[in-house]
């Protein structure tokens, strides 16, 4: 990624922290809490600005929170390593699903992107070679009750190490379940990180990944945005028309289009309107979803209520049976969370 789009990232997440007033103090706080702290700085590097016309409280906690960002990194970088090395010696190379590899690709330095979980891809009859791997080295799994809707396993680090694994061999179970990982898989490139074999997604995949991912978490992360919004600039017109085919036939159009529409509108960001015309669902869905995906819930990081989940996994699903069960399983859930029905369960548990 070039330094012209490193600088219009950094420029816009400044932009995004600081308000509508444009109150570079307030986004320096902001930053700090969101740890953002080493792009909020580059930003004002390249707006001429720097940390010193910050009030002086607001400069050195800013400094401080960008030091021990790159520390955070460091440990991530090593313990990626790691675990990698693991995988390879049972000759496994899995797909980095956004994280880690998202921070080198996209984003002026790995260190400015918050760290998190190590999102893996591997073949299905791989998974198991790969969790006993993890679990001799001292990993040790979570209970499926805590997994996400793609995971397969989770494995929490052990003692001294931050970074959990998530294991896929698919991408989605609900919404975006039409996209053949094994397709995903036969694409990916290999490639290096940290220094060791792995492999990346083709490039219409990735955005294709990335889109519905975040779609479906009603682009309530700001990590997620950015994340697109660096995609989306270096992102050329051919690879947009082949994610848009690939989300056509994988029946993942909707949640295609939501984020697409969203990165369409944000300064700075090209994309032709007539390539995502055929993802278009209705009017009124487009309505229901604008309502549930704003720039300004974005910011705040809102979560998802148990309700939207459910708004979002109907408004999102194309096959029409697919929506009509899951209507009907949110119907049933609302009804037994009712207050009437609450008390008839306790009396019959109480029994």
């Amino acid at each position: 990624m070039s330094s012209k789009h490193h600088a219009a990232l950094a420029r816009f997440a400044v932009g995004l922290l600081s308000g509508p007033a444009g109150d570079v103090a307030y986004g320096a706080e902001e930053a700090t809490r969101r740890h953002l702290s080493g792009l909020f700085l580059y930003g004002l590097s390249t707006l001429g600005s720097s940390a010193d016309r910050l009030p002086p409280a607001t400069a050195t906690a800013i400094r401080r929170s960008a030091r021990r960002e790159a520390a955070d990194d460091a440990a991530s970088a090593r313990e990626t390593g790691e675990i990698l090395d693991i995988l390879h010696a049972r000759g496994l190379h899995p797909v980095v699903l956004k994280g880690r590899g998202l921070a080198l690709a996209l984003w002026p330095r790995p260190c400015y992107r918050p760290p998190g979980d190590l999102d893996l891809l591997l073949e299905r009859g791989a998974i198991r070679g790969a969790v006993e791997a993890l679990t001799a080295a001292g990993y040790h799994e979570t209970p499926v009750a805590l997994r996400s809707d793609f995971s397969e396993a989770v494995l929490l680090p052990p003692a001294g190490r931050l970074t959990p694994v998530d294991l896929h061999w698919h991408l989605f179970r609900s919404v975006g379940s039409g996209i053949d990982a094994e397709r995903f898989l036969r694409r990916a490139r290999p490639a290096l990180l940290e220094g060791r074999p792995m492999r990346v997604l083709d490039d219409a995949d990735q955005l294709l990944f990335l889109l519905v991912h975040a779609a479906k978490h009603g682009l309530r992360r700001l990590k997620w945005l950015l994340d697109l919004y660096a995609l989306a600039l270096r992102t050329d017109t051919g690879t947009w028309r082949r994610a848009v085919q690939r989300a056509i036939a994988s029946h993942s159009s909707r949640p295609v289009h939501v984020s697409a529409a969203f990165l369409a509108a944000l300064p700075g960001v090209s994309i032709d309107l007539d390539i995502l015309r055929p993802l278009a669902p209705a009017r009124p869905i487009r309505i229901a979803l604008a309502r549930l995906v704003t720039l300004e819930r974005t910011l705040r990081e809102d979560p998802l209520s148990q309700r939207e989940i459910h708004a979002f996994e109907i408004l999102l699903e194309e096959n029409l049976p697919a929506r009509i069960r899951r209507a009907a399983r949110m119907l049933r859930r609302v009804l037994l969370d009712h207050p009437r029905n609450r008390v008839y369960k306790a009396s019959q548990c109480d029994r």
